[in-house]
């Protein structure tokens, strides 16, 4: 039998690629008018051969599907390549790992043990889609996206999605990531990003113009574009700086060390069923609950949020603020919640049982259209709702039972609103209403 074009192509390419990556090497065709094929099989069995500076390919086309689980590698570096099938590198040891700048479909990293970097930027999908399931990974170098554009496969039947098992672009769950996850400057997942029980030990970024959407749903629950349970963060939070959220945020018995920033647009899910019902779960956009947050949370810039958010049952070490950081052009601020419905009883933004060291500010450019409830909500400092609209129709515009404060400006007889103030057993000081 003659051997397919391919096949001599891939002869023609792979033997100085393979000399070159023994010889410690890149194996670099990023000048070639046309990406040589590499079969996956010779890449293997030359990690195999254990090359003393591990895997460095640079434009190439890698055919097959590249299966390096359980081996120990210096480095695995496919940079600028194309990458149609799965690579697979679970329970792996890596000293760094960069898909920079290819198009891929799949990554398997679940269990590996990377001691540095893991950049994925400037990558974008093979086909139908580019997905990272690196959960339970040990990643000491820390993880970059910027720029990457990722994409869970075609959805599965909701019938077939086990409640617990959603597909995401990014999963990074259960992973223990000893530097930054900087997810930034255009950084797409279409299909979320799942951090369960992951631990971040520097900050964790997902900024500049970065745009995720919801995962996969099972018959019970809508996905979510972010799913984080048990995250614990040991820097800063910054989901910030024209982020766009379509499809829920949900943070739940999380751990932060210092501040969150919040901005952007942000979408509760298309789909908003639930399986008991609860108002203030299906039609949330954004839901921080059971938190320990070390210092303050803001939301700042022209932050629109289509649907209701939740900051409940959260300890916090500084302020929250819906009014930016630079109050000498207050103005320019503005932070707008939309959930109303016809009969008053949609949460807007929801704060109940918080407790909150400082200060929570609200700028004269916060609207709310729902209810507000800050039910039994401890304030170290200040409320100062001076300006701010509170809109909820015949319902309740603010809520503010057994809520404690220093001091609340204007006096809560004198908040304007569209719909009703309730503050029984308010204390303000030593005062109670």
């Amino acid at each position: 039998m003659k051997p397919q074009a391919s096949d001599r192509q891939a002869g023609d390419c792979e033997r100085p690629a393979i000399r070159k990556i023994e010889a410690g090497d890149v194996a670099d065709f990023s000048g070639a008018t046309e990406k040589p094929v590499i079969r996956a099989a010779a890449l293997r069995a030359a990690a195999l051969r254990a090359p003393p500076c591990g895997l460095r390919l640079s434009g190439a086309r890698i055919e097959g599907g590249l299966d390096l689980s359980c081996l120990t590698l210096p480095a695995l570096v496919l940079e600028g390549c194309d990458l149609p099938d799965a690579i697979d590198v679970s329970n792996a040891r890596l000293g760094a790992l960069s898909l920079d700048g290819s198009r891929f479909r799949c990554l398997s990293a679940r269990g590996a043990v990377i001691d540095g970097p893991f950049d994925f930027s400037d990558t974008a999908p093979f086909e139908d889609a580019a997905f990272i399931d690196a959960g339970k990974a040990r990643i000491r170098g820390g993880v970059t996206g910027f720029r990457a554009r990722l994409r869970m496969p075609p959805t599965r039947p909701r019938e077939q999605v086990k409640m617990w098992d959603h597909v995401y672009a990014l999963r990074l769950s259960e992973a223990d990531i000893g530097g930054n996850v900087w997810l930034a400057d255009g950084f797409t997942a279409e299909g979320g990003v799942c951090l369960d029980d992951t631990h971040v030990a520097g900050s964790f970024s997902l900024s500049n113009g970065a745009r995720i959407t919801a995962s996969e749903s099972d018959k019970l629950h809508p996905g979510d574009a972010f799913h984080a349970y048990h995250f614990r963060c040991d820097g800063m939070c910054g989901m910030n700086f024209g982020l766009q959220s379509e499809g829920r945020i949900f943070i739940a018995f999380s751990t932060f060390g210092s501040r969150i920033h919040l901005d952007g647009t942000f979408r509760k899910s298309a789909e908003t069923y639930d399986f008991k019902g609860r108002r203030l779960n299906t039609s949330a956009a954004l839901m921080i609950d059971d938190c320990e947050i070390g210092a303050n949370v803001a939301v700042t810039a022209d932050t629109a949020i289509d649907g209701s958010v939740s900051l409940s049952r959260c300890r916090i070490g500084g302020n929250v603020s819906f009014a930016g950081n630079s109050f000498a052009n207050i103005a320019s601020v503005c932070t707008a919640i939309a959930n109303k419905s016809d009969d008053g009883q949609s949460p807007a933004l929801v704060m109940d049982q918080s407790e909150i060291h400082r200060d929570l500010l609200f700028g004269h450019r916060f609207s709310a259209q729902g209810r507000v409830s800050l039910a039994r909500v401890r304030i170290g400092g200040d409320l100062d709702a001076t300006g701010a609209q509170f809109d909820n129709g015949n319902g309740v515009a603010l809520d503010l039972r057994r809520a404690s404060a220093d001091e609340i400006r204007p006096d809560p007889k004198s908040i304007e609103t569209r719909g009703r103030v309730e503050y029984g057993g308010l204390t303000v000081g030593r005062r109670t209403t």
